[in-house]
């Protein structure tokens, strides 16, 4: 297991059989706050445009294009070992994400305690304990 310095003073750490071609590149540490975490990212010129390149989609070999994602296991983004690391869908990927408690990271739209959101439309009060279930059940 070896370390390597990116951005934001944050270090990655990555497996021995990696590190000299991955420790070529520049490495950008890129916050993500539905994760909580930084990811890991370098960039390339592809297609004539500057495009961000994951470490962790480099080592697992997902080239661009590819809709099939990186998944940490152990959920730290810095933690670019092979063994921490799997070839996932996104819907997969999606079950396992565990940020964003307030809101959703696509819609912005506001997540209540005691309230499940069905189909980005009906809000069904599960509780009368908060301001929102009382409002919503005073529409009713």
């Amino acid at each position: 297991m070896k370390k390597i310095r990116t951005t934001q003073n944050q270090v990655t750490i990555v497996d021995d059989i990696d590190y000299e071609e991955l420790n070529q590149y520049t490495w950008y540490a890129i916050y993500n706050r539905c994760v909580q975490n930084y990811y890991i990212v370098r960039y390339e010129l592809i297609d004539g445009k500057n495009r961000a390149v994951q470490m962790a989609r480099m080592i697992l070999g997902l080239r661009p294009g590819d809709k099939r994602q990186a998944h940490h296991r152990n959920h730290d983004t810095l933690d670019n070992r092979r063994g921490n690391l799997e070839i996932v869908t996104a819907s997969y990927n999606q079950l396992n994400r565990h940020g964003c408690k307030r809101f959703s990271c696509h819609n912005k739209v506001p997540l209540y305690p005691g309230y499940a959101v069905v189909r980005d439309k009906d809000m069904t009060a599960l509780d009368g304990r908060s301001k929102v279930a009382r409002r919503h059940k005073a529409r009713r």
